[in-house]
């Protein structure tokens, strides 16, 4: 190239920067007129109105602009260069513009660049190769941005004629790359709906590689892919999904140029199997991953790119189309899902053996990592659709159920419960429920009849819970659990919704929803077992099924209860109000009379011909004997509101309800056993006594009546029987002798006073060992006088009959008391005590007799005392005189004890004994004589069950220091129980008086023998020891009670105290320990400290106590202080009272001075009551103790009461009541 330069002024070798501005300025005006003239044969090249013009040269001015410019740039780079060496600041001016020029000259080098990167497009234009075309064009496009941002207009101008003209280039170039890749892969029939075709033509891999290459960098692949991809997933894919016969949808051709995929649209109605899918896919993608094996642009092949857009969806479509439905509902079922997922890992497998997954691609079996929940949600799904169908189901059909008619109670229940799991097969960890054999009797279901649709609903319910316990996940156990608890109450909603009027209205449909409920919870019941013993520990509280089986029996129970309402008004509307039995002399009103009798015959017989064999024997006989009782109650009614009846209302009567009553006796005879007088005891009996008084003699009835202890006092009241006798017979004096027998007990109580020549008996409710809660052979007093209660003293004379108890036994006192009683009231102000009472109304001299084996010693010494200071005679009595007239008197039980290890009771028997020998030692006695059964029971290691509610035995315990004697009834004592006492001596119950004596009379001569006896020891065989010779012992809990009520009156005095102004609170300590003093008794701490005001609890320097004194401890008004004293007995109780108080001046006093203070409370709980020994109270401090109660009720009861808190506001009135 020729060296042609511009031709710029001459300057100085140093010159200034005006100058240099001025040569730059001169070169900048060259350069541009030089290249706009080139720009503007560039512009003329480019452009659409001169397209003959598209190969004239452009590049040879170019390259002599260039060349220029950068010569003359470089010599002035120089010259600024030195400048700058020389005066070391040059002015930005030259810089800025010589920069400018250089970067303007830059842009026309990328002009030139994009001039010879055309030229060889052209060349490959000209040669049809366009996929080298595209990759040179590709290289232009940077290039002319960069001339784009040039700041030139014309330079920017001509770039952007040259842009549009790339672009045509471009788009040509990619439509027939285009057009060469649809001649690589062609289809047909994609839009018309019909048979779709896919060709894959044989073209050479490196040819067809460039033009993939090409087309990826003219980001035109893409669009390519996306349409191969769409038409293998919708149009192959998704018809193999739709098709009849999957396998059979793609029809493939081969040969050596092409192979074609063709499917046609078939549709099926149902859906094929999953399986099927999964293979017909596989083989279409299989022929065509292979025919396309090789091909790929220079980064990916061409498998993978179509991977990439089918990898998501193809998961989707086998998930969702073939993966999904395979899930089974059964778990029998589980293979064939099992073959699907195999098939979609091969699938998934092939993918990527083809290349078009990559190895690290997700595949199709981590759907099988969220197959247990779909499995289990499906699975429940189809369980309640089930249960549903069978619940919504109204079905007559009846299917027998049950294992047994057998009503009794096993006799080896115990033996069961001990060895629970073999008998029940839970050991081998399976339960099965329908077997009749390894259950007692007492767990099998009673044979009936259900529906058939509950049956199978019963085995959908067992079968899900089968399944829950054996479930290998907690997830799945748990969603099984909560479906089965479901569909107990979608059978619960449906039958109310569906079936409540037929079920109401129709008996047989009746009793079969009562047993079908009976038989669902019998199912949830066993089936809780079962699942207990198998489920995580973390399900076992979800196998608590209590609320359902409650609701199951709620809803079947009312169901029941709802045809027995409408039979007892069916009953009643047939007898009618009016007297079905009046004038039964008239042939009209007899027949209408036997029309009613029939017509109840009737309705009764209808209902029990349809419950029988539906309902289990046990039931049937309970339903049917409610309706029953029903019917002869009215009747009986109907009998007893006569006020007269003739003799032939008599006689027809008694045939009518005769013949009734033979009939019912014949429906309620169950497998040859009459079962009435059980099931409808009370209206049966008192029907036949009716019948009885109807048919017999006035005497024949006095003779039944029997002083009121005969079979028709049992079952008749009093005035019904006076009623009925008055409506039958004349005023005869046989009449009104039946008719004024009073209370026939004491009457014949009373009676047996002759022989003992006593004037009054004393009866309190306890037995012979002190017990509050009794057996019920030894509840005297509630047979005597009719009441239960826990708590009751009775006084019996020749004229009184009189009860003591509580304020907790007012009302019910009086309620049960039989005729001849009198409440005597405890705990209120006009009460009278029983001895005083005594003592009052007989004579000196008189007999009291009593049975001393009912009193504790303490408490028999004491009352004997009270008698005989009163000149009374206290004459106890060996037989207590309740017993000789209690006929029926309930049989003593008998009952195995029950034994405690060493873990269970915390210390063996033999150490407990050492240790109470060690105490009676020290008070120098050689035995202890016990008949506290708590006691006995406790140091022995044993429970009972004589008692109910409470773990005792009937038993006395006499402990020597050699020996320990046990007297019990030997028939509570096996041979286990024996040995587990090998230490003890055991004697009958009946022995442990003799025993006692002879022991006595022994050691009578011995002076240093001693007994020891709990205060608690009943009074007979206390008493067998001589006087001298026995120690009584207060018993821990009055110890703890008399210890509690010195520290209380100690309380009281100090809290009651009135003092001068300024007094040091140390002068008041000896109120509160004075009494406990006396006993040599004392607590180790003050009586009372300082209170802070929103401060500390414990602030001086004010406080009641003498070992500490504070000299400036003066309490004045004003201040609050506590008062607490106490009591303690190491390892055994302690005590403590304490209330805050604000010191007050006092109220007037005697002497009217007014520098006094006293106490004012300001807490206020209740005093524990149970635990005062009132015996130790003065009557001031009983008057403190009740004003303060008064004020606690006063105060906290309101409060109480504002916010609802009835319970607690109870209680606390129960604990302020006076004492």
């Amino acid at each position: 190239m020729p060296a042609i330069h511009y031709r710029l002024q001459q300057v100085d070798t140093s010159p200034s920067n005006s100058e240099l501005d001025a040569r730059i300025e001169e070169l900048r005006r060259q350069i541009e007129d030089d290249t706009h003239k080139v720009i503007a044969d560039v512009e003329n090249k480019y452009s659409v109105k001169n397209p003959g013009s598209t190969f004239s040269d452009v590049q040879f001015p170019l390259t002599q602009v260039l060349h220029r410019s950068c010569t003359a740039l470089d010599d002035l780079e120089k010259s600024i260069v030195d400048l700058e060496a020389e005066v070391g600041t040059l002015n930005i001016g030259p810089r800025t513009k010589l920069d400018a020029l250089r970067s303007f000259t830059a842009h026309l080098q990328e002009l030139y660049d994009v001039e010879e990167i055309y030229k060889r497009v052209n060349e490959y234009d000209i040669a049809h190769d366009y996929a080298h075309g595209m990759k040179v064009l590709c290289e232009a496009i940077p290039k002319l941005a960069g001339i784009a941002g040039s700041k030139d207009g014309k330079v920017q101008k001509v770039a952007e004629t040259m842009v549009d003209d790339f672009c045509f280039k471009k788009v040509y170039f990619v439509h027939n790359l285009k057009e060469s890749f649809r001649k690589f892969i062609s289809c047909s029939g994609a839009d018309s709906g019909k048979t779709i075709s896919l060709t894959i033509h044989s073209v050479k891999k490196e040819k067809m590689n460039e033009i993939l290459e090409a087309l990826s960098l003219a980001d035109s692949l893409d669009s390519e892919m996306d349409n191969i991809s769409n038409l293998i997933l919708e149009g192959f894919c998704s018809r193999i999904v739709e098709s009849q016969d999957p396998s059979e949808a793609v029809k493939i051709q081969k040969n050596p140029e092409e192979i074609t995929f063709n499917v046609s649209k078939n549709i099926s109605k149902e859906a094929s199997e999953p399986l099927e899918i999964v293979k017909a896919i596989t083989v279409f993608l299989k022929t065509f991953g292979e025919a396309i094996q090789g091909y790929k642009t220079d980064s990916q092949s061409f498998a993978l790119l179509l991977g990439i857009r089918l990898r998501q969806k193809l998961a989707d479509l086998v998930i969702k189309k073939c993966l999904t439905p395979a899930v089974p509902y059964e778990k029998e079922k589980i293979q064939v899902f099992e073959e699907v997922k195999k098939a979609s890992d091969d699938l998934h497998s092939l993918m990527i053996n083809l290349g078009f997954f990559s190895s690290d691609s997700v595949s199709f079996s981590a759907f099988s990592e969220n197959f247990d929940q779909i499995f289990i949600n499906r699975r429940c799904a189809r369980i309640c659709e089930k249960a549903r169908d069978l619940a919504l189901e109204t079905c007559s059909e009846e299917i027998e159920v049950g294992t047994t008619t057998d009503n009794t109670v096993d006799d080896d229940l115990k033996e069961f419960v001990e060895d629970f799991e073999n008998k029940t097969g839970l050991k081998n960890g399976k339960l099965d429920i329908e077997s009749s054999s390894q259950l007692p009797k007492i767990l099998q279901f009673r044979k009936c009849k259900i529906a058939k649709n509950v049956k199978l609903f019963g085995d959908l319910l067992t079968k899900t819970l089968d399944e829950a316990s054996s479930a290998e996940s907690s997830v799945a156990s748990g969603k099984l659990l909560t479906t089965g608890s479901n569909i107990v109450r979608i059978f619960l909603m449906a039958s109310s919704k569906s079936h409540d009027q037929v079920i109401k209205a129709v008996p047989l449909f009746g009793a079969l929803f009562y047993n079908g409920c009976h038989y669902i919870s019998h199912i949830l019941i066993l089936s809780s077992l079962n699942l207990k013993a198998k489920l995580p520990k973390e399900l076992v509280n979800h196998a608590n099924f209590i609320s359902l089986i409650t609701e199951l029996r709620q809803v079947a129970a009312d169901t029941l209860e709802g045809h027995l309402l409408h039979m007892r008004r069916d009953i009643s509307t047939l007898i009618g109000p009016d007297d079905i039995f009046a004038n039964l002399m008239n042939a009209n009103a007899l027949s209408d009379c036997r029309k009613v009798v029939e017509s109840c015959l009737r309705q009764v017989k209808q209902v029990s011909d349809v419950w029988k064999g539906v309902f289990s024997d046990a039931v049937y006989v309970r339903a049917v004997g409610a309706i029953i009782s029903h019917t002869l109650g009215v009747l009986v009614e109907v009998v007893l509101t006569k006020e007269d009846i003739t003799e032939a209302d008599s006689t027809h009567m008694a045939e009518e309800l005769s013949r009734l009553l033979k009939e019912f006796e014949k429906i309620m005879t169950v497998n040859k056993e009459p079962t009435i007088g059980a099931i409808c005891e009370k209206e049966y009996h008192r029907t036949k006594e009716v019948l009885f008084c109807l048919k017999e003699s006035l005497m024949n009835i006095a003779d039944r009546w029997c002083n009121g202890k005969g079979p028709l006092a049992h079952w008749m009241k009093p005035d019904e029987v006076k009623k009925l006798i008055r409506a039958i017979f004349q005023n005869t004096d046989i009449r009104a002798k039946v008719m004024t027998s009073g209370n026939s007990k004491l009457a014949e109580f009373r009676s047996l006073f002759k022989g003992t020549g006593i004037k009054a008996y004393v009866l309190p409710s306890t037995d012979a060992h002190q017990s509050e809660y009794l057996a019920d052979r030894d509840f005297r007093v509630r047979f005597l006088s009719g009441f239960g209660g826990s708590n009751a003293f009775t006084v019996i004379t020749e004229e009184k009959a009189l009860l003591w108890t509580d304020g907790r036994y007012f009302i019910q006192a009086v309620n049960e008391f039989e005729p001849g009683w009198e409440l005597m009231k405890q705990g209120v102000p006009e009460s009278v005590e029983p001895s005083d009472w005594l003592t009052v109304n007989l004579e000196s001299g008189d007999l009291v007799g009593f049975d001393p084996t009912l009193f504790g010693i303490s408490q028999g010494i004491t009352f004997v005392k009270s008698l005989k200071e009163a000149n009374l005679v206290p004459t106890p009595l060996k037989e207590n005189l309740v017993d000789k007239i209690w006929r029926n008197r309930p049989e003593a039980k008998i009952e195995k004890i029950t034994t405690l290890s060493k873990e269970e009771s915390g210390k063996c028997s033999k150490k407990k004994i050492e240790e109470l020998r060690e105490k009676f030692l020290k008070k120098k006695c050689d035995s202890y004589l016990l008949t506290s059964l708590d006691d006995i029971v406790w140091l022995l290691n044993i429970r009972g069950f004589d008692i109910p509610y409470n773990p005792l035995v009937f038993s006395v315990l006499f402990i020597t220091l050699e020996e320990v004697h046990f007297f019990v009834d030997k028939r509570k004592l096996g041979k286990s129980e024996v040995e587990f006492l090998k230490d003890v001596c055991i004697h009958e119950y009946e022995e442990a008086e003799s025993f006692i004596r002879n022991f006595e009379e022994e050691r009578k001569s011995k002076k240093e023998h001693k007994v020891y006896i709990a205060d608690s020891t009943n009074y007979f065989l206390g008493t067998i020891v001589p006087e001298e010779k026995r120690i009584i012992g207060v018993s821990h809990v009055q110890a703890m009670k008399a210890m509690f009520t010195l520290v209380l009156r100690g309380h009281i005095d100090n809290a009651a105290a009135h003092f001068p102004d300024g007094i040091n609170g140390s002068r008041l300590d000896i109120l509160a320990r004075k009494l406990l003093w006396d006993e040599g008794y004392d607590f180790g701490h003050g009586v009372g400290h300082g209170v802070g005001h929103f401060l500390n609890v414990h602030e001086g320097p004010i406080g009641i106590g003498y070992r500490s004194v504070r000299p400036d401890g003066g309490l004045h008004a004003g201040q609050v202080i506590t008062i607490e004293p106490g009591y303690y007995e190491t390892n055994r109780f302690g005590i403590r009272i304490e209330n805050c108080y604000e010191i007050v001046a006092s109220g007037p006093l005697p002497s009217e001075a007014t520098n006094f203070l006293t106490f004012e409370s300001l807490t206020w709980v209740p005093i524990q009551r149970e635990l005062i020994n009132k015996s130790f109270l003065d009557q001031k401090h009983i008057d403190w103790i009740n004003e303060y109660h008064r004020k606690c009720l006063e105060k906290v009861g309101p409060y109480l009461k504002k916010r609802g808190w009835n319970e607690e506001y109870n209680f606390l009135e129960d604990w302020c009541k006076k004492i």
